[in-house]
């Protein structure tokens, strides 16, 4: 059974996520993952991840199908980008040439990926990210090394915000080296940015404090604590004017006792220490989330190994401000550490709305089918050769063989026709071109007759009258995405139920109907948001009223 396989290529370790199925039904199967080796020195580099991965899909007994991975938001440009006109088609002419006056690089040589976030008259608004080619070329290289082909590389900050179901929301995904913040509205990503800040700081705090080792620092880390009993511990504060109550990390003590380096803060508080600069870049991203989309933040989900943290949670709620809660991944995985690879995975299962970035553009975009179908031709193409010279001589032999045989169905036709005809006379068998003539001509003027009586038929049924009047008085689909799911049409209503993308388009969807002459009656209900962000919604015409005018 085809299986999709969702590849977080992650600096602490490698995940996947499997899903199972066909024509485009897939089910959730499991998710892996393996460590990747760490280094005191510097983050984890490219290859290191790579060898994981390596032996992570060596130990998977299916056989990979279909794989879908990750690109780096901090490898990555972000921007919203605002247009002075409402036409999609002009902005998707356009949008390059504006990106390419904000980038300090020439467009020939980036991956531009884009999604239009809001359309009105006088002004567009898009979301783009801009990679260099040869970066994102390497990382598609380094997959098909170990005979995996992403068939999209998906911007990794953007699928986090699928997790975004309502309102105003900041998803936030701490990871090892670096940390994603992604603003949500309604469960539409508008704008994302990386912070080149992890857990692998606080990790490297708490080694440099005692002296430990970076596996050591690492255990140590996610036992300690940075609240008591729900309350966060105040971050200590350093004051240059007392260095005995706020020494800094760079001195070094002595434990008289063991003459190792003894720890010159709590292990709580290097914590807090190292975690307060990654807490003011975060704070200053939101800060800068909200004036760009003119908004205030109603609450923040994290997700992420680092979200892990004893603690985390209660400091973030005293940092920020706003209530914070854990990324509901699904009713099968709660490791929110897994919630990148989830989330690729339901891209590339297409559980997802299938908009996300794909850093795949251009000249190294996904080309599997098409190269598949070449090769198909090629091959073809000698198959055919050989078959040809094979088949001519089974082909004068058929040839032959098939006209002795018509022949003899010739001659039962005209006995049948004969039979079936008697006015034709009993010579018709005898001539059997002659028979099938007027057998011909009989045929013809019966269909005559049927066409003078269908004349006085509508010649459209009601039902494709009602389709096509409900299609009328659809929105386009450029500008609104409806998918019915249930429709009943009676001698006096017509029901259906719809999923569309919020509660704008329904309206919308409703406005459209009652415009319709015949269909001024037509009204929703039992609107409903659902865990992907799409709205579902019934929708009620009465059928047999006349539209009226008020004087």
């Amino acid at each position: 059974m085809p299986t999709i396989y969702g590849i977080d290529l992650g600096a602490h370790s490698v995940k996947l996520s499997m899903f199972e199925g066909s024509f485009g039904r897939y089910q959730f199967k499991g998710v892996r993952s393996r460590p990747v080796p760490q280094s005191d020195e510097s983050s984890t580099d490219t290859e290191r991840r790579l060898s994981a991965l390596a032996v992570l899909l060596a130990d998977l007994e299916t056989e990979r199908s279909v794989a879908v991975s990750t690109y780096p938001a901090e490898s990555t440009s972000i921007r919203v980008v605002r247009l002075p006109f409402g036409d999609r088609a002009q902005v998707e002419k356009t949008l390059p040439f504006e990106v390419e006056a904000q980038v300090p690089f020439d467009l020939d040589e980036t991956c531009l990926a884009s999604r239009v976030l809001s359309v009105e008259p006088g002004e567009s608004r898009v979301l783009a990210a801009i990679a260099p080619t040869k970066a994102v070329a390497e990382r598609v290289n380094a997959l098909k090394s170990l005979n995996v082909e992403p068939t999209a590389l998906a911007l990794d900050s953007d699928l986090i915000g699928n997790y975004g179901d309502s309102g105003v929301q900041a998803v936030i995904d701490f990871g090892h080296s670096r940390t994603l913040a992604t603003l949500v509205m309604d469960g539409k990503t508008q704008i994302s940015r990386a912070i080149s800040m992890g857990g692998r700081d606080l990790t490297q705090a708490l080694a440099y404090n005692r002296g430990l080792s970076f596996e050591e620092a690492e255990e140590l880390k996610h036992r300690t604590a940075i609240a008591e009993n729900g309350v966060a511990i105040p971050a200590p504060v350093h004051d240059e004017d007392d260095e005995e109550e706020a020494p800094d990390l760079a001195e070094e003590e002595i434990d008289t006792q063991t003459g190792a380096n003894a720890p010159v803060l709590s292990d709580t508080e290097a914590l807090l220490r190292a975690l307060q600069p990654q807490l003011n870049n975060l704070r200053a991203t939101l800060i800068s989330f909200e004036d760009t989309a003119q908004v205030e933040i109603d609450e923040v989900l994290i997700c992420g190994g680092g979200a892990d943290l004893q603690g985390l949670r209660e400091h973030l709620t005293e940092e920020l401000g706003v209530p914070i809660r854990r990324v509901h991944i699904s009713n099968e995985v709660d490791d929110i550490s897994m919630a990148l690879a989830h989330a690729v995975g339901m891209r590339g299962a297409k559980l997802t709305h299938g908009r996300e970035l794909d850093m795949r553009q251009g000249d190294i975009a996904f080309q599997g089918d098409l190269a598949a179908l070449g090769t198909v031709l090629k091959y073809g193409s000698l198959a055919a050769a050989v078959l040809m010279a094979v088949g001519v001589g089974w082909f004068v032999m058929r040839y032959t063989q098939l006209n002795q045989e018509l022949a003899q169905v010739e001659q039962q036709f005209a006995e049948a026709i004969q039979e079936s005809f008697p006015e034709l006379g009993s010579g018709a068998a005898n001539m059997p071109k002659k028979a099938m003539t007027d057998a011909k001509q009989i045929t013809n003027d019966a269909v005559s007759r049927v066409e003078s009586l269908g004349s006085i038929l509508s010649k459209e049924p009601p039902t494709l009258t009602l389709y096509q009047k409900i299609s009328e008085g659809m929105p386009p689909h450029t500008q609104t995405r409806i998918d019915v799911r249930e429709m009943t049409i009676s001698k006096t209503s017509i029901t259906f139920k719809a999923e569309t993308d919020g509660y704008e388009e329904a309206t919308s969807i409703e406005s459209g109907l009652q415009k319709v002459q015949g269909f001024t009656g037509a009204k929703k209900g039992d609107e409903k948001r659902d865990r992907d962000g799409n709205v579902d919604f019934s929708v009620s015409i009465p059928l047999g009223e006349t539209d009226t005018e008020e004087g």
